[in-house]
């Protein structure tokens, strides 16, 4: 069992490299959702912020599940 927790914390150190690789848009997509009512967009385009901040949400937490479960499996 241990070696599936080094293994959990491996994709969950991957996932946050990716996370720090795209900072930029995880910022820029922040910012759109609070701003989603006050600009003028169509529909599409608060779809895709959405989904987008969607997206965001669930890396969070699986990533944080990953460090979890990783750090249950590897006591």
């Amino acid at each position: 069992m241990k070696f599936l927790g080094y293994i959990l914390y491996g994709f969950g150190i991957l996932l946050i490299i990716s996370i720090i690789g795209r900072l930029g848009k995880f910022i820029s997509d922040i910012i759109r959702v609070f701003k989603i009512f006050s600009l003028d967009i169509t529909g599409l385009e608060r779809g895709q912020i959405i989904g987008s901040f969607i997206f965001w949400i669930l890396l969070i937490i699986v990533i944080y599940y990953l460090f979890k479960f990783g750090n249950k499996y590897t006591r």
